[in-house]
């Protein structure tokens, strides 16, 4: 049985790839990323072939169309950190892998940052921002404050559900 936190996790990343390699950055829809997220989850697609699929698109080819590889990864990985690194520290990520497993790999560290240090988790926490206003709708606004202070009570309801016999 897959638990819905497992899903979660990869309906986000599939949302990080989309952000970082298309720029998509807005609320889609409830199940936007359930079809690829499952396919990923299941093993019919790896991450590195979504991100390859996404560059090579039209989209991706309006956004990168005859840029190198080293290009490709600086733009994604400023996108993704908020700036550049060094071509040095680029050509480290492109060392040994293709293209779409170097982006895998900074999409990645951000994603499960093990770092302390305050730019990493500057970054960290703008990218987390981001991810959640395009897995939740209203996020950031009014509305989603008023639900998100209210979860307890209706996580309480809940566990009270869940918690009757013959439910």
């Amino acid at each position: 049985m897959i638990m819905a936190s497992q899903v979660l996790l990869y309906q986000k990343e599939v949302a990080a790839i989309l952000y970082a390699v298309l720029g998509n950055d807005t609320f889609t829809g409830p199940t936007a990323f359930d079809a690829v997220a499952g396919q990923i989850r299941t093993g019919q697609l790896t991450q590195q072939d979504y991100i390859g699929g996404l560059i090579s698109s039209t989209a991706g080819q309006a956004l990168y169309g005859a840029q190198s590889d080293l290009q490709i990864l600086r733009t994604i990985y400023t996108k993704v950190f908020g700036s550049a690194p060094s071509d040095t520290t680029l050509q480290g990520y492109l060392t040994g892998t293709t293209l779409s497993g170097a982006v895998y790999n900074v999409i990645d560290l951000l994603l499960n940052n093990k770092a302390f240090d305050s730019a990493t988790l500057a970054a960290q926490s703008s990218f987390e921002n981001q991810l959640d206003s395009m897995l939740f709708n209203n996020y950031g606004t009014t509305a989603w404050n008023q639900w998100s202070v209210a979860l307890p009570s209706q996580e309480q309801v809940a566990s009270v559900y869940l918690a009757v016999a013959h439910r």
